[in-house]
């Protein structure tokens, strides 16, 4: 049986990797969210990587990275150990 600490340091590494990996389609997402309000909406999701890559570059696919990594992980990480807690002090 895993201890608890393994628990968070596994929900740790699961909530970086996510959110690294899945970020450049959540700030898609917020673009679309933000300038469909404008009236400057993105025409399709590959039009508006295209166009966040021409005008920011690869690095602004990333804008804001370190502070979703951070919050992710820090939440996934105390999910997994308060959830192990809880389940090994839960009578059956």
């Amino acid at each position: 049986m895993m201890m608890k600490t393994q628990h968070f340091y596994a929900g740790v590494t699961a909530g970086m990797m996510t959110a690294m990996l899945l970020y450049p389609i959540d700030l898609v997402k917020v673009r679309y969210q933000v300038y469909d309000k404008t009236g400057n909406a993105y025409r399709s999701l590959l039009g508006a990587f295209r166009t966040i890559v021409k005008e920011e570059g690869v690095r602004g696919l990333f804008n804001g990275l370190a502070p979703a990594t951070l919050a992710s992980a820090v939440s996934w990480g105390g999910y997994l150990y308060f959830y192990e807690h809880a389940k090994v002090r839960s009578p059956d």
